[in-house]
This record gives C-alpha cells, structure tokens and sequence, in this order.
C-alpha cells in the first residue's frame, strides 16, 4: 500500500499551533521513537513534517499510539491493525470500535483454542510427571527393600 507524502505544518488545515515531537509523543505515550516512525512509515499515525522535515504530531497521536500498543497487546499485528483506521481514535477502548468486532471474537476464539490446548498439555504433563514419580518412588522403596535384605557387605583382611 503506496503511503501518501506527508503534508508540511504549514500546508495542513485547521493545525494547532502545539504539535508535538516524535521525542514528545514517545514520553507521552511510552513508545520507543523507532516505533512511532514505524507506526508512521505504515500510515497508522498521522504525522505533519515541519520546515526542517522533522515529523511533527497532533496531541491525539498519543490516544492513537496507546490504542495500536492495546490491539498490539492482546496479539493483533501492525498489518492487522492497518484494517481499523477508524478505531485509532477510540480512547483506551472505552467506546467499542464496530469494526473490530468481528476481528476480536476471531481472536479470542484463537486464544481461547490455545488455551484449550495448553490445559490439554498440561494435563499430559502432569499425568507422565506422576507415573514418573510412582516409578521412582517403587525404584526407591525396591533398593531400601533390597538392601535391608541384602548381606553386609564383605570385608578383607
């Protein structure tokens, strides 16, 4: 997907004077600045270039940064979350994002499907770890068995 060229401060409608550096919205958001570029580069962000060709950012980016690590979180990809533009505005998830909807029951019923067959594996585990520590145990009590049994050891003179 050909990403547009970004547009200058200057030439963006409607800009607050207050926009923020990639420095500003990584502190703000807790994003490392390599990922705010990323995020960028993929068009997940929306970022202004000022006369110096610096990246410059609207205050919502940092709602924006903070919802693509919550889908990146619950295990959704970037070119996952590349198909919910609208949903980038959506504060910390408290309005559902209709969109996604049918993406997430997807992926709970992935993770759940996991979950599943960790509690299947687990459950193998636990049964051969038993069988192993009986086997042990009837190793152990047959040697202590034997060796009250045995004769006392021979000694030379």
């Amino acid at each position: 997907m050909p990403v547009e060229p970004k547009p200058t401060a200057a030439e963006a409608p409607d800009v607050p004077s207050a926009l923020l550096s990639i420095g500003q919205l990584s502190r703000m958001s807790g994003v490392s600045v390599r990922a705010i570029r990323h995020y960028d580069e993929l068009g997940l962000l929306a970022s202004l270039r000022a006369d110096n060709g610096y990246r410059k950012f609207r205050a919502g980016a940092a709602v924006q940064v903070r919802q693509i690590q919550r889908f990146l979180s619950t295990g959704f990809n970037l070119e996952e979350i590349r198909r919910f533009p609208g949903c980038m505005l959506v504060i910390e998830g408290a309005l559902p994002c209709a969109e996604t909807s049918p993406a997430q029951r997807e992926r709970l019923a992935l993770i759940e499907a996991q979950i599943a067959d960790l509690e299947r594996r687990r459950a193998q585990l636990l049964q051969m770890l038993s069988h192993h520590d009986d086997e042990a145990r009837a190793a152990d009590h047959g040697i202590r068995a034997s060796s009250a049994n045995a004769p006392p050891p021979r000694t030379t003179t």
